[in-house]
């Protein structure tokens, strides 16, 4: 089995539905993670989830000190750019680990090993999106050329040591190894003409695996069955993560982006739908009494926040 190590390094304060991204985290126990943080430590650590806690002055000292620039940004959200150095940020910690690779903390994780199995932890590059790298789980092989990748980028240094925020389209960790990394020509264009990236080795773009894990709901893009319904409500039990519309089907995660607040979002079909960010606290129920019978219950995730139900509901 190969080993994976994902990193969500965060700073500033835990979002109410924490918790429930961790017991998804538990309920992959041949997976790890670690989170660089200034945040508590939150009641019941999984055993595979490591807190690395530090000041985000000292996490930007440590950067700085690894790769030779400064880097002291004025929101901590400008992690998302350090993505692709996070191997050699973080070159200690990934030691002996097959894959490594980052993750947001707005997710809610199904059952990832039957999703990535083997065959798919042979690719270089691992995606959960058909085209582009997501920031919400991508996975790299622990080799030295692809730990290094992020130096072919022309402007990374300077964009880690301009302390503003960027739009997307400049982001390093999405839009900048997109074009370095997608699995077509014309992908690879368009995002080399939006970032100004060079034009990529073979090397980069062989033996890659972007494939669409459909966590995303409520955007502009048509759903799995080309429709432009979406489903919005889902479900959490025991490690598994499935829908209201889609049947037996299992996914990779859920993320969370669209139901705690309007970002990426279709506007005409979904626009005036309330939001989590409308609600006191998302979190509808005691995390404890999960943990104590999780064969018992499912989580219920819909536009209203999070619910505990009787698992003989579904």
């Amino acid at each position: 089995m190969k080993s994976i190590l994902i990193f969500a390094d965060y700073f500033g304060q835990w979002p109410r539905w924490f918790g429930m991204y961790l017991e998804s985290c538990r309920a992959n126990p041949t997976v790890h993670w670690c989170i660089h943080t200034d945040c508590p430590e939150p009641e019941a650590l999984p055993p595979n989830v490591t807190l690395i806690r530090m000041t985000f002055g000292d996490y930007c000292a440590h950067v700085s000190r690894k790769l030779g620039v400064r880097f002291f940004p004025q929101h901590p959200y400008s992690v998302c750019n350090l993505r692709p150095m996070f191997g050699i940020i973080h070159a200690d910690l990934i030691q002996g680990y097959d894959y490594f690779g980052w993750s947001d903390i707005d997710v809610i994780y199904g059952n990832i090993r039957s999703i990535y199995d083997d065959a798919v932890l042979s690719h270089n590059m691992i995606s959960a999106h058909a085209y582009t790298c997501s920031g919400h789980l991508t996975l790299l092989k622990n080799e030295a050329w692809l730990k290094e990748a992020f130096l072919n980028i022309h402007c990374w240094r300077a964009r880690l040591e301009d302390p503003a925020p960027c739009e997307w389209k400049h982001s390093l960790d999405e839009a900048h190894l997109t074009a370095m990394f997608a699995p077509t020509p014309h992908t690879r264009a368009d995002f080399s003409t939006m970032t100004g990236t060079f034009a990529p080795e073979t090397r980069y773009f062989t033996n890659n695996y972007f494939a669409e894990q459909w966590s995303t709901p409520f955007t502009p893009r048509p759903w799995l069955n080309g429709s432009r319904s979406h489903p919005d409500t889902w479900f959490w039990q025991n490690g598994r993560i499935q829908n209201i519309q889609d049947g037996d089907r299992t996914f990779l995660y859920l993320h969370l982006m669209n139901f705690k607040a309007p970002c990426w979002i279709d506007e005409n079909l979904y626009g005036r739908a309330p939001t989590w960010k409308q609600l006191d606290d998302c979190m509808k129920f005691d995390l404890a009494v999960l943990r104590m019978a999780p064969d018992n219950h499912r989580v219920r995730i819909d536009r209203q926040g999070m619910h505990l139900e009787d698992a003989l509901a579904g």
